[in-house]
C-alpha cells in the first residue's frame, strides 16, 4: 500500500512540476534570447550612428578602422558594407557574412562562425544621407546567452528535483501515517481469525476513519471473546460438574455388579455410564480445541506420526489391524502444541472403533506446494455421501449403539481448522474411508527448514 500511495503521489507531483517548470523555462529562455538580440541591435545602431558622424567628416581607411576598434567589445566583430554590399571595412572577430544580411532582407540572424561557434549577426543601416544602402554588421558570440540558458535549466532542474524529493518524503510520511494503523488492524484481524480472541489493536494514530475502525474492531473482538469464553466456560463447567457424580455412580454400580446375582442389567448401566464419561471427555476436548491462544511451533510431522503410531500399535495388534506408515518427504508444519497428537489420536480411534473393524490402516505423510499432507486410509465399511457431509457435526454418529459419541471427527475438524488447515473425507480405493488432512505453511525440505530457522 505504501508503495502504491508513494508512486501515485510522486507521479502527480512530477506531472505538476514538469507542467510548471518546462513552460517557465521555455518562456524565460525566449526572453533571454530577445534581450540578447535587442542588446546586440542597440550596439549595432550605436556603431552605425558613430560611423555616420565619421563618414560625414569624410573619414576613410585607417582612421575609420581605428574608430571601429574603439567601438568593439571582447569577442565581437564589425563589418561595414557599402552601398554595393561589399566589405569596405572590417575589424575584430572574423565571420562569414550571412547571405540574407548581405541582401538586406533581415535585420538579425544566427549563423555558425568560421570556427564552428554560434554567432549572432545583426545589421543596422547607415543614414541614407551619409551612405545610401550602406550598413553595419555586428557579430557577437552566443556562448554567454547559451551559458545563461544552461544555468537557467540547471536551476529549474534542481528546483524540480528538490520539489520531488520533498514530495517523496512527504508522501512516504503520509502513506506510513495511513498504513501503520491499517497494518496493526490487519495483524489483529489475523490473530483473532486464528483464535487469539484476546488480541486487540489498541490506540493507533492516523486518519480519524481508521482510528474509529480500530476502536470498533476492539469492541467487536471484546464482545466476541466474552461470548466464546462464556460458551467454553459453560461446556467445561458442565463437563467437570458431571464427571464427579458419574464417577461415583460408576463405582456404586461396579460394587452392585460384584454382589448381584444377575449382573446383566447392571453391566448395561455400566456401559451407558462409560459412554457418558467418553461423551464428557469429548466435550472437554472440544472446549480445549476451541481455546487456541497458545502460539504455534514448528513440528516434525513424521516424528509425531511415528510416535502416535507406536502408541497405537499394541491396540492395533490386539484388534488384528495392520498399521502402516509411509513418509515420502521430511515434512515440517506449524501446529499449536499437542494439537497434532490429538488429531492423530482421534482419527486412529475412529478407525479402530469401526464395525466391522478394518484389517489395514495406512498413514501417509507428504509435503508438496508449501503444504503438509497427512492421509489416513482404512479398508473398513466407509461412509456414504450423506454421512461424509455430516461427519464433522458434533454428536453425529452412526455408531451410538457401539459406544460412539459423534465428537471424534468434529474435534479433528476443529483442531485442523484452528491451525489454518483443512480436512476432507473420501472413499478409499477398494472400500473404506480416507481422511486427508492438509496444513499450510509447511517447510517441505530440510535445507529450506534450516534456511528459515
Amino acid at each position: 500500500m505504501i508503495r502504491r500511495l508513494l508512486a501515485a503521489f510522486l507521479v502527480l507531483v512530477v506531472v505538476v512540476v514538469v507542467g510548471a517548470v518546462v513552460p517557465l523555462g521555455l518562456q524565460t529562455a525566449a526572453h533571454y534570447r530577445r534581450d540578447y538580440i535587442d542588446a546586440a541591435m542597440s550596439q549595432a545602431r550605436a556603431v552605425a550612428s558613430v560611423l555616420d558622424d565619421r563618414l560625414s567628416d569624410h573619414a576613410t581607411g585607417s582612421a575609420l578602422t581605428t574608430t571601429l576598434d574603439r567601438l568593439l567589445s571582447g569577442g565581437e566583430g564589425i563589418v561595414v558594407l557599402d552601398q554595393n554590399r561589399t566589405v569596405s571595412a572590417q575589424t575584430g572577430l572574423r565571420f562569414r557574412i550571412p547571405p540574407s544580411l548581405r541582401g538586406g532582407g533581415q535585420t538579425s540572424v544566427t549563423e555558425p562562425g568560421i570556427h564552428g561557434e554560434a554567432l549572432l549577426v545583426v545589421r543596422a543601416p547607415l543614414e541614407p544621407q551619409t551612405a545610401s544602402g550602406a550598413s553595419v554588421l555586428l557579430s557577437r558570440s552566443t556562448e554567454p546567452l547559451e551559458g545563461r540558458i544552461r544555468a537557467l535549466w540547471l536551476t529549474l532542474a534542481a528546483v524540480a528535483v528538490a520539489a520531488c524529493l520533498i514530495a517523496a518524503a512527504l508522501a512516504a510520511w503520509l502513506s506510513r501515517w495511513v498504513a501503520a494503523p491499517l497494518r496493526r488492524l490487519e495483524s489483529a484481524a489475523r490473530a483473532v481469525g486464528m483464535g487469539q480472541l484476546d488480541h486487540r489493536v489498541g490506540t493507533v494514530h492516523g486518519p480519524t476513519e481508521v482510528r474509529r475502525l480500530a476502536s470498533t474492531f476492539d469492541t467487536m473482538a471484546t464482545r466476541l471473546d466474552a461470548l466464546v469464553a462464556g460458551q467454553r466456560g459453560m461446556i467445561a463447567d458442565v463437563s467437570h460438574q458431571l464427571r464427579t457424580p458419574l464417577s461415583a455412580l460408576r463405582l456404586r454400580l461396579e460394587l452392585l455388579a460384584d454382589e448381584d446375582a444377575e449382573p446383566t442389567e447392571v453391566q448395561g448401566v455400566l456401559d451407558e455410564v462409560s459412554r457418558l464419561s467418553r461423551l464428557l471427555d469429548g466435550l472437554l476436548a472440544v472446549a480445549r480445541a476451541e481455546s487456541t491462544t497458545s502460539p504455534s511451533e514448528l513440528v516434525d510431522v513424521a516424528n509425531v506420526v511415528s510416535e502416535r503410531v507406536e502408541v497405537w500399535a499394541a491396540f492395533a495388534l490386539e484388534r488384528g489391524i495392520r498399521l502402516e506408515v509411509t513418509s515420502r518427504d521430511p515434512v515440517r508444519a506449524w501446529f499449536v502444541r499437542d494439537h497434532l497428537e490429538q488429531i492423530l489420536d482421534n482419527v486412529l480411534a475412529n478407525c479402530f472403533d469401526l464395525t466391522p473393524a478394518p484389517t489395514r490402516v495406512a498413514v501417509e505423510i507428504a509435503g508438496h506446494g508449501g503444504t503438509a499432507s497427512i492421509t489416513v486410509a482404512d479398508d473398513g465399511p466407509g461412509m456414504d455421501q450423506r454421512q461424509r457431509e455430516r461427519a464433522f457435526l458434533r454428536f453425529n454418529t452412526s455408531r451410538s449403539d457401539n459406544g460412539g459419541s459423534g465428537l471424534g471427527l468434529a474435534i479433528v475438524h476443529r483442531l485442523v481448522t484452528v491451525n489454518g488447515g483443512s480436512v476432507t473425507l473420501s472413499d478409499t480405493a477398494g472400500g473404506g474411508l480416507t481422511v486427508d488432512i492438509r496444513i499450510p505453511q509447511a517447510v517441505v525440505s530440510r535445507s529450506e527448514t534450516g534456511a528459515n530457522a
